[in-house]
C-alpha cells in the first residue's frame, strides 16, 4: 500500500506509514487479531 494525498486532511506520511505497516502485519498475522465483537462486551462490563 502506498500513502494517500488528501486535499481535505492533512495526515502525516509518517502516521500513514504506520497505519499501513498496522495493516500489512495483520495481513500476514491474522492469529494475532482481537474479535471486535468479545472485546467491546468487555468493554461494556
Amino acid at each position: 500500500m502506498e500513502p494517500l494525498e488528501n486535499d481535505t486532511i492533512a495526515i502525516p506520511i509518517e502516521h500513514q506509514e504506520l497505519v499501513i505497516a498496522r495493516i500489512e502485519e495483520a495481513r500476514l498475522n491474522p492469529e494475532i487479531m482481537l474479535d471486535w465483537d468479545q472485546v467491546s462486551k468487555e468493554l461494556e462490563s
